[in-house]
């Protein structure tokens, strides 16, 4: 949907075209060429020559063209609608008006036969925003609010290898790897664990193994260093416990 901005008592024009979907995207050495499903809202300026009237073009030359790039790309892949904002200026090349920035569309949704997706915080009740796009392990979501360009969120812990004191892995539990990020639903009720960034020898008489769903544990005695754990890490993004994708 096509949105204003009306400031008393100033002359403010703002030239956005209507949301439409990205039809046509094309790379021509440092310039990228599309085109939207909707005709522009607002006359285009002297610069723009009639045979490409329709085109918006946008440099790869800069940090905030190429950010418009990857925004028009997902949104083309999509199938998402974008609104589009002239610079009143051919800057990029001649004869085609300039891009100056381009939104996701409010009303534009994505889903997955009657359903949408969206990623929430750990706390299940916290919703990050709507999903695009899941593939590799990272989720591309469209955040409520920001949607100028799409955010990225990837579960960057690994699975626990536990080590303890005390045999049948009973006790404190400690880990082989220093500064790392770990979590699983059968370990510290799901919690992210940090390891600290020094160590200790200690005589280690269990080891606690975890693939999938298969939890195991065997005693030994040996000597190992390992590191403390903070079994109450939180990550800037989903908190204490990882990410949640939920459907609506």
């Amino acid at each position: 949907m096509k949105k204003r901005l009306t400031i008393p008592l100033l002359l403010t024009c703002f030239h956005i075209s209507a949301a439409a979907k990205v039809d046509y995207l094309n790379v021509d050495g440092d310039i990228v060429y599309f085109t939207t499903t909707e005709g522009k809202a607002t006359a285009s300026p002297s610069c723009v020559v009639n045979d490409t009237q329709k085109q918006w073009s946008v440099s790869l030359n800069s940090g905030s063209g190429r950010a418009l790039y990857s925004l028009l790309a997902t949104a083309l892949a999509g199938e998402l609608a974008v609104t589009v904002t002239s610079a009143q200026d051919c800057g990029d090349t001649p004869g085609i008006e300039r891009a100056s920035s381009i939104a996701i569309a409010a009303n534009s949704n994505v889903t997955t036969g009657a359903k949408s997706f969206y990623l929430y915080k750990g706390d299940g009740t916290t919703q990050l925003g709507r999903i695009i796009s899941v593939a590799n392990g990272a989720v591309v979501y469209l955040s409520s609010g920001d949607n100028t360009r799409f955010h990225y969120y990837r579960k960057n812990a690994g699975v626990p290898h536990l080590r303890y004191l005390e045999a049948n892995c009973q006790g404190t539990a400690f880990t082989g790897s220093p500064n790392e990020v770990s979590v699983h639903p059968l370990v510290n009720n799901g919690h992210y664990m940090k390891a600290e960034n020094y160590s200790n020898q200690r005589r280690i008489l269990s080891n606690r193994s975890i693939s999938g769903e298969k939890d195991t544990c065997y005693n030994m005695d040996a000597y190992f260093d390992v590191y403390n754990l903070n079994l109450n890490h939180e990550d800037k993004l989903c908190g204490t416990k990882p990410c949640m994708i939920k459907d609506e």
